[in-house]
């Protein structure tokens, strides 16, 4: 019976983590994660390539070169995993990007900010 219970809890998913306001406030302080969020908020999970063509299209008025390449290492090595790691997004094999368990803790977040702002989500 022990045996059991301990099999179980070792099998069982770590209880979520909410995050802290300051941990959210880092998160969304860069412009490209809160380009992130905002995408997936508008189009649900996206390929990694499309939401840097999406980035580079809404930064620059291009979707292709140099320009897209630049957002696509950056999200690749360091946007995505920083938002992975706190379980605002997860990344599939397939490169599709999709909302995590505290997505919606963080949108809600910016929503407000840029409400605050005078701005739109």
């Amino acid at each position: 019976m022990l045996g059991d219970l301990l099999s179980q809890s070792a099998d069982a998913e770590p209880p979520q983590r909410a995050l802290d306001l300051e941990t959210k406030l880092t998160l969304i302080s860069n412009e490209r994660r809160r380009l992130i969020i905002t995408i997936l908020d508008e189009h649900g999970p996206t390929r990694r390539t499309e939401l840097a063509r999406e980035m580079a299209e809404r930064q620059t008025g291009t979707r292709q070169g140099t320009e897209y390449k630049k957002r696509y290492v950056g999200i690749y090595q360091s946007h995505l995993p920083k938002l992975e790691q706190h379980d605002i997004i997860t990344q599939t094999d397939g490169d599709i990007v999709q909302p995590g368990e505290n997505f919606g803790e963080v949108l809600e977040l910016l929503v407000d900010v840029r409400a605050h702002q005078g701005g739109s989500a």
